[in-house]
């Protein structure tokens, strides 16, 4: 399996936090190891061993680190981006680089799931998009924007506003088939999640994978202190 991380946003609603680190959100230090370490070594027990790298704001502080990854028993190739282009700008930046199916994960989220299960699903469904969930939570609200999916077909996505419809929450984990980024044009900002999902979901080409893993996103300081509790406490370990 071969992942694409999303590292290249400058986590806003984080800003107070990464401005006195002068780090990019997925750096930011959890007991001494950063969040993007504890993510990737996640997943490298899962098996991912070949991962791609979008960045943009403050990529030297992560190439710095992580470099070709050798170190960390994986690789690690880097696509970058010198302005904003969303998560499908990004994809179709570093298009050259990916497999033709691939996940997808953004770099300030953490679910642990079984990713090969995940694939494996994507694969023999003919998916064209598969979106990892879980069921929705007080711990989604405002955290997750939310779908309704009916026999693992989604049939609509939310963002996150508040709808009784919605039966998941997304996770930021998904499953991408290349052919989604063949009609897009290099350089232009467009998002997988409010561009591309939409559209695939009206050819009934976006399924759903539902994981009850651990889920956090570390967006906001409260959050970012629960990821360091959860470490602190041992449900977490690199």
């Amino acid at each position: 399996m071969q992942a694409v991380i999303l590292v290249g946003g400058k986590g806003t609603r984080l800003s107070f936090v990464l401005e006195k680190m002068n780090l990019p959100k997925p750096m930011v230090p959890v007991l001494g190891k950063p969040f993007l370490e504890y993510l990737l070594s996640m997943l490298k027990k899962k098996g991912v061993r070949n991962f791609i790298f979008c960045t943009g704001h403050q990529e030297d502080k992560i190439k710095e680190y992580f470099g070709d990854g050798k170190n960390f028993g994986i690789g690690i190739r880097y696509s970058h981006e010198e302005y904003p282009l969303y998560s499908a700008g990004a994809l179709k930046q570093a298009e050259e680089l990916l497999e033709d199916d691939f996940l997808v994960i953004n770099g300030d989220n953490y679910h642990d799931i079984d990713f090969s299960a995940l694939f494996s699903f994507h694969k023999n469904s003919g998916s064209s998009i598969t979106i990892a969930t879980t069921t929705p939570s007080k711990i989604t609200e405002g955290m997750s924007a939310h779908i309704f999916s009916e026999n693992n077909v989604v049939r609509e996505y939310y963002g996150k506003e508040n709808n009784s419809k919605k039966n998941f929450a997304i996770t930021g984990t998904f499953v991408v088939n290349k052919k989604v980024l063949e009609e897009l044009q290099k350089g232009t900002a467009i998002s997988l999640e409010n561009d591309l999902i939409p559209e695939y979901i009206k050819k009934m080409e976006v399924f759903s994978f539902n994981g009850e893993g651990y889920y956090l996103d570390i967006g906001t300081p409260e959050r970012y202190e629960k990821f360091i509790e959860d470490v602190r406490a041992g449900i977490i370990s690199l």
